[in-house]
């Protein structure tokens, strides 16, 4: 009985759009992959798109401390916003230590 269940349940996962279709990549998860290549580069702008795609989870897990380290590395390029945004995430202790300073 549980083995039926679990067939279905998987069924309907995969019919739903659940999963890879046709063994491809979600487009997320391929803009991802790309914009990281780039990132580890020293492309700024993509460090910065790397940093928000782990803030908010867009085609990778939510890393609120992956997100800190590529905000960092684009805040130490002088690039305001990166800074805000790394400055935000002290505010509140998001993957990096909380500090109100």
């Amino acid at each position: 009985m549980m083995k039926r269940t679990f067939e279905l349940l998987l069924a309907v996962v995969l019919l739903c759009g659940g999963g890879m279709a046709n063994g491809q990549e979600s487009e997320a998860v391929r803009i991802f992959k790309a914009t990281k290549i780039k990132a580890e580069q020293g492309d700024a702008k993509a460090q910065f798109n790397l940093g928000e795609m782990y803030y908010f989870g867009k085609g990778v897990p939510q890393d609120y401390g992956e997100a800190a380290k590529w905000f960092r590395k684009v805040a130490e390029q002088g690039i305001t916003v990166a800074q805000f945004n790394l400055g935000l995430m002290y505010h509140q202790g998001e993957g990096v230590p909380k500090n109100l300073c």
